[in-house]
């Protein structure tokens, strides 16, 4: 078919994705919910984020701030929350990197919701994202910490390794092998 856009190399923006952005833009609980499902059952996370990022910034900065306002809403659901925090992507500026260890640091975030948040911190740069990550190599919890490991391993600090040496002891075994990984991962970049 013949492209409408100017550029035929551009691919045309998806009306669905446009439709679904609206919807968690509307403040509408229920609706930003279903919104918020339909996007992450019907499209890959990584397409939208580098379809948009690519070609639609401004559609991605709008779906952007429509995740974090979702995320920060003590209304929503802790799973509706987190999977706000999978379509984030990986590319966020450093308030938002800020905005997620607010919520990480929070006692009242349910466990997937702070997983997925370390997955998001993976990413990171900063002094605040690192730190973060080590003082959840501590948690309670073997899940939390063996996240924070992997999400460690991809940032490749040099600052990690020796806490992460300390991990290749902890009592959970998934634990010791995510830091054993993250370690072979630290060295080889840092």
């Amino acid at each position: 078919g013949e492209s409408t856009s100017g550029n035929p190399e551009l691919p045309e923006f998806d009306a669905g994705i446009e439709r679904l952005i609206c919807e968690i833009e509307s403040g509408d609980l229920g609706r930003r919910i279903r919104a918020l499902n339909d996007l992450k059952g019907d499209y890959s996370i990584r397409r939208i984020n580098y379809h948009l990022l690519e070609n639609y910034p401004i559609q991605y900065e709008r779906l952007q701030t429509a995740l974090f306002a979702v995320i920060t809403d003590a209304l929503i659901p802790q799973e509706v929350k987190s999977a706000s925090v999978e379509l984030l992507g990986k590319n966020f500026n450093q308030d938002r990197e800020h905005t997620l260890i607010v919520v990480l640091n929070n006692p009242n975030s349910a466990k997937d919701l702070r997983i997925a948040i370390l997955k998001a911190l993976g990413h990171g740069k900063t002094e605040e994202c690192l730190n973060a990550l080590l003082t959840s190599l501590g948690d309670p919890d073997p899940d939390v910490r063996g996240e924070s490991a992997t999400s460690l391993g991809n940032i490749g600090n040099k600052h990690a390794v020796k806490p992460l040496i300390e991990l290749l002891d902890d009592e959970s075994v998934a634990v010791q092998r995510k830091a054993a990984a993250s370690l072979g991962y630290t060295r080889s970049h840092a």
